[in-house]
Parts: structure tokens; sequence; C-alpha cells
């Protein structure tokens, strides 16, 4: 099971970015690299996907994020390490 690429919405940034992963550090998140940021990502698994799509935000990126994630539903929480 593996993420190759992820769209998320930082509300804060006012800007939709595509992040790439680095590597898994457990059963419930993902380490990846932002701009020499450690961002944590936690998510739901619903299905088992070779590429999928997370999304935090409103329901439009939700849409599309479901959209080309082939219709799977999966959900985000995006956490910045300090």
């Amino acid at each position: 099971f593996v993420i190759t690429y992820i769209y998320v919405d930082f509300l804060s940034g006012a800007k939709h970015l595509v992040i790439y992963l680095i590597y898994a550090f457990n059963k419930l998140g993902w380490k990846i690299f932002r701009e020499g940021e450690e961002v944590y990502i936690n998510f739901a698994k619903k299905n088992n996907c070779s590429h999928i799509i997370l999304y935090v935000g409103d329901e439009k990126y939700k849409k599309m994020a479901e959209r080309f994630g082939y219709g799977l539903k999966w959900s985000a929480f995006v956490k910045e390490v300090k």
C-alpha cells in the first residue's frame, strides 16, 4: 500500500499544493516534506489502492479529490510540526 501523490488544501496558505510522499512512518500517518518542513497527514483508510489522493478543505476540493481518486473516499488531517 503506497501513496504516491497527495492533493491538500492548506487553508492558511490559500494555495493548493501537490505533495510527494517520502515514506510511511506508521499505520496511522505518513511523513512527507513540503518546502523543507515536516508535515504529518493522518488518514482513515477506506479501501486498498496503489495510487490515491487525500484532501482537506471545502467540498469543491473534496469532490475534485474523489474524482481524481476514482471515487474512493479518503479523509486527511494536516498538522505542521514546528
